[in-house]
């Protein structure tokens, strides 16, 4: 927590991970509770999960829940308080670090949403992107395929031997 509050005081973002192999969440994000600062440059990541976690923990969720834990318990948040301050962890603040416009429902923002029912859990009834409804109660809209399936990926370019030329002039010897 030390080294995270010395880098938060210096204006850097801190990236709170809740991996499968490395979980900081809940050894730092009390501190700041206990400091009396949540700011909107805590992150909360995920970046070494699993397969099977992410299958049977869930990933962005799994994140969101344990952070309105923490900040419920450890700052004596009200569930909302705790669910809106940890929905912005995930979503808001990693937007503004990634500079990415979006994280937040305004005018010039586009309609990318997550609607849900609870406060405890986050699970999709239906799901927005760019404007347009990609999944409801259980199902992916037609244009999306089935739940087995993902839209359409681009066609990947090969990379081949004169994609590695290095030009004379950059190399110093």
């Amino acid at each position: 927590f030390e080294e995270a509050w010395e880098k938060h005081r210096a204006g850097m973002h801190i990236m709170l991970r809740m991996g499968s192999a490395s979980t900081d969440l809940p050894r730092i994000l009390p501190g700041f509770v206990k400091k009396g600062v949540v700011p909107h440059r805590l992150i909360l990541v995920s970046d070494d999960i699993t397969a099977s976690d992410l299958k049977e923990k869930g990933h962005v969720n799994r994140l969101h829940s344990e952070a309105m834990r923490i900040l419920h318990e450890t700052g004596g948040l009200s569930d909302e308080q705790a669910f809106i301050t940890s929905l912005a962890m995930c979503t808001l603040n990693t937007c503004s670090y990634f500079r990415v416009k979006g994280g937040a429902v305004r005018a010039g923002f586009r309609a990318n949403l997550v609607v849900h029912r609870s406060l405890e859990r986050i699970s999709p009834e239906i799901v927005i992107n760019g404007g347009r409804v990609i999944y409801e109660n259980g199902t992916f809209k037609p244009e999306f395929g089935s739940q087995d399936s993902s839209p359409p990926s681009p066609p990947l370019a090969v990379a081949g031997p004169l994609d590695f030329k290095i030009p004379l002039s950059l190399i110093h010897i």
